[in-house]
């Protein structure tokens, strides 16, 4: 029997023009994960619940090893790029960090609902992808957002009861529901998702950060003959509400 209390797959676009393939699943202890398919295990977010040494949920960031978050941060990764993070994030593994390259705890952005963590997903950075990662998953599709325009998924967690038919930002900012789940009374998730236009300075943001402005790798240059991969960095640490956003982004 499974562990896991869900487990779901989306991406944006269509089997031949999409964005990378992300996996999210729940755990029994209420733990909530996100991960990138197009790059296994060398990027992982985590959520988890509060308990009796965090009283507030807990978010965390991980590569696989120390030598792949050192290859993130260099440039030499040949699917993964991250932005150098605060040092205290990534050492005293007996404060129970570990290999984590960030840890925060997400504030309420409305009573009693966090946003811990988002992706967004620009219709520029849509590309043929690897189609083996989509074999044998049940990919929930989202459309692409159209020119100019990029895709977002958001996680939410509900502390409070939450209305069969209620969707956060439904009204506000056009937000439908990929996924809900009730873990307790008192602990829900939802995984929405919009579309939304980009400002021209937003767009030329996304571009500036793809491996054609850095300088890539021997195994980037290489892996370019066979693939066209994506990779995923930091874009956004939201101090207001200690909240992170990702953006998925191609080589070009």
């Amino acid at each position: 029997m499974s562990k896991k209390e869900f487990d779901v797959f989306f991406a944006v676009g269509t089997a031949d023009r999409r964005s990378s393939l992300w996996r999210a699943w729940g755990t029994k202890k209420g733990d909530v994960c996100l991960t990138n398919c197009e790059v296994n295990s060398d990027f992982k977010l985590t959520l988890h619940p509060p308990n009796e040494r965090h009283p507030a949920s807990r978010c965390h960031l991980s590569c696989r090893d120390e030598e792949s978050y050192e290859a993130a941060k260099s440039g030499t990764h040949p699917l993964v790029l991250v932005e150098e993070l605060p040092v205290e994030f990534a050492k005293a593994k007996r404060d129970g960090y570990g290999r984590f390259d960030d840890v925060w705890d997400p504030l309420e952005i409305a009573p009693g609902l966090v946003m811990p963590f988002r992706i967004g997903m620009p219709e520029s950075e849509l590309r043929a992808m690897r189609p083996e990662v989509l074999s044998g998953n049940d990919v929930h599709w989202l459309p692409a957002p159209g020119q100019g325009r990029a895709a977002e998924v958001a996680f939410m967690i509900a502390s409070n009861q939450v209305g069969e038919h209620e969707v956060p930002g439904a009204k506000s900012m056009g937000c439908q529901l990929l996924l809900r789940h009730r873990f307790s009374e008192h602990r829900s998730l939802m995984i929405v998702w919009r579309t939304h236009e980009l400002s021209k300075e937003e767009q030329m943001w996304v571009a500036a950060y793809r491996l054609n402005v850095l300088q890539p790798s021997e195994v980037v240059r290489a892996s370019l003959e066979t693939h066209d991969y994506h990779r995923v960095m930091v874009q956004i640490r939201d101090e207001a509400y200690r909240s992170r956003a990702f953006i998925d982004t191609a080589v070009a």
